[in-house]
């Protein structure tokens, strides 16, 4: 399965994506559950394993300008609630003796 699409990450990470024709949300796992009960929504897996917090959107579910600007709305807000990460160090060369 080719796996494409496009991501808005933000500082504290991935919030939402297209993947093929579904919006990816990434939400709070506590309001996953809820979620689902929604028409056009389902767990993301890619794998075959579900990731939890994460949610495919399909078309039917997102049929105006509102629905959309709500998904992202729930997306970009849990992205945001969450703590930024902290920036990795740059990895350094280790130096060779000279023979």
């Amino acid at each position: 399965m080719k796996q494409d699409g496009r991501c808005n990450p933000l500082t504290a990470g991935l919030s939402c994506g297209v993947v093929g024709s579904s919006l990816m949300v990434r939400v709070d796992p506590a309001e996953a559950g809820s979620l689902l009960q929604k028409s056009a929504v389902r767990p993301m897996d890619f794998t075959g394993r579900p990731m939890h917090g994460f949610l495919f959107v399909d078309p039917p579910g997102i049929t105006s300008s509102a629905s959309l600007r709500k998904w992202v709305g729930l997306a970009t807000a849990h992205a945001e609630a969450k703590p930024k990460k902290a920036k990795k160090k740059p990895v350094t060369a280790l130096k060779r003796p000279r023979l």
